[in-house]
């Protein structure tokens, strides 16, 4: 199980014109048929999807049982609640799972990513309510990083 603690969501905001949006940006998270999460960004310090505004939101889903390892590509779906279009250009989320101590820093699981996204988000005519996210398929790290720091520097072979 890879459980995830907060959801951490980058985006950026088009710049064309008309790309920002005023409505809410809406964030579900389906795992097995079930919303597990469904989360609407409020108004923030930030400039919120503005045209050409990078963003960043913090979500704390420790109570929802979000598992990294249990999401495929659609598990995850981004939209915008009200009457306004949104152009984003890319999305990125990933989660933090902290360790068993307190001084552990926490894992990063990386979890969808969108670039060059050309959907307009909204209800308007050619415009879809939401979208889904294609989800970061990861390699065991650990198994990785020994493999490509053997191999390298001592000449070893995994065998």
């Amino acid at each position: 199980m890879a459980g995830v603690d907060f959801i951490y969501f980058a985006m950026l905001t088009g710049s064309a014109d008309g790309s920002g949006t005023d409505s809410t940006v809406n964030l579900v998270v389906n795992q097995s048929g079930s919303d597990l999460l469904n989360y609407r960004f409020g108004d923030t310090v930030q400039q919120d999807q503005e045209q050409g505004q990078a963003n960043l939101y913090q979500v704390d889903v420790r109570s929802r049982g979000i598992d990294s390892a249990r999401l495929s590509d659609g598990s995850i779906r981004v939209g915008v609640v009200g009457s306004d279009e949104w152009r984003p250009d890319a999305l990125f989320l990933w989660g933090a799972r902290h360790g068993p101590t307190p001084i552990q820093p926490p894992a990063v699981v990386p979890l969808a990513i969108e670039t060059e996204v050309t959907t307009r988000l909204g209800t308007g005519a050619g415009a879809v309510p939401s979208m889904p996210l294609r989800v970061v398929r990861t390699l065991d790290f650990r198994t990785f990083a020994v493999s490509a720091v053997s191999s390298r520097f001592w000449g070893l072979r995994r065998g």
